[in-house]
């Protein structure tokens, strides 16, 4: 089974087991439904837990599992990572996981660029960093400049606009 994280346990809300997630997965809305399955990472043992209510505070994504619904229960789980079962949750055509992506060859009109080392997020946009030969490039991973991707193959076809790589 590979485990992809989801987020990450802040700490705790009331008296009722709610806990404060900070979540890394962009998909929030659908992994956080009430009865999803999310596994708590504990030492080297996952333990699951099943979402029993859902809420949000304007910032942070709320939790109550079912079984642990006491501040006693989920003291502690402060600060340890939730994730889920990746074959359970297949993505819709055109979407990846992160985690896909890195180490994938990036090709210009079919020239070796360099390798992805990392997906980063800022203000809403996706970028892949690309370990040329020469430096770290940060390409926006949009329709303008991905023209394939290929996971199997682990490669990504680009079109990079003149002075990229200067």
């Amino acid at each position: 089974m590979n485990y992809l994280k989801v987020g990450t346990i802040l700490k705790t809300r009331g008296l009722k087991g709610e806990v404060r997630i900070y979540s890394t997965t962009s998909f929030a809305h659908e992994r956080f439904k009430k009865g999803n399955k999310l596994y708590l990472k504990q030492d080297e043992d996952y333990i699951e837990l099943t979402i029993k209510a859902k809420n949000n505070d304007g910032t942070y994504d709320l939790l109550t599992f079912e079984g642990y619904e006491t501040i006693e229960a989920v003291t502690p789980f402060l600060k340890h990572d939730l994730y889920i079962i990746k074959e359970e949750h297949p993505l819709k055509k055109g979407y990846y996981y992160f985690s896909d992506l890195n180490g994938c060859t990036i090709l210009n009109d079919g020239l070796d660029v360099g390798i992805v080392i990392n997906v980063e997020e800022y203000n809403g946009l996706v970028y892949l960093r690309i370990k040329t030969n020469h430096k770290d490039l940060l390409l926006p991973f949009n329709e303008a400049f991905i023209k394939k991707v290929d996971i199997e193959q682990k490669r990504i076809d680009v079109s990079l606009i003149e002075g990229m790589l200067e």
